[in-house]
């Protein structure tokens, strides 16, 4: 979660708050790992996020991703949410 919020506040395209009153929605983000057997066993974990608008409760966007390394698992969630940010603007 906080690289996903790092990543997020890199784009500089959202105000990321801590404070629930002061958000218009909520993110959330689950993740589970489990361990792949290979060469060298890796950890790979897949998040489900959610985006939420706080006061009426309605998924605004959701994904679900999942990579070897936390690091490209965040850049991928923020990576898409900037694609269907872009498509969602277009067909507007």
């Amino acid at each position: 979660m906080r690289l996903l919020k790092s990543r997020l506040e890199k784009w500089d395209a959202l105000n990321i708050t801590s404070q629930v009153e002061e958000a218009d929605a909520i993110l959330t983000c689950q993740t589970k790992s489990r361990i792949v057997p290979a060469k060298v066993a890796v950890r790979q974990t897949e998040a489900q996020v959610r985006l939420v608008g706080r006061r009426s409760q309605r998924l605004i966007w959701s994904t679900k991703k999942s990579a070897i390394w936390d690091g490209k698992l965040a850049d991928e969630i923020v990576g898409q949410l900037k694609k269907d940010r872009e498509r969602s603007v277009a067909n507007y």
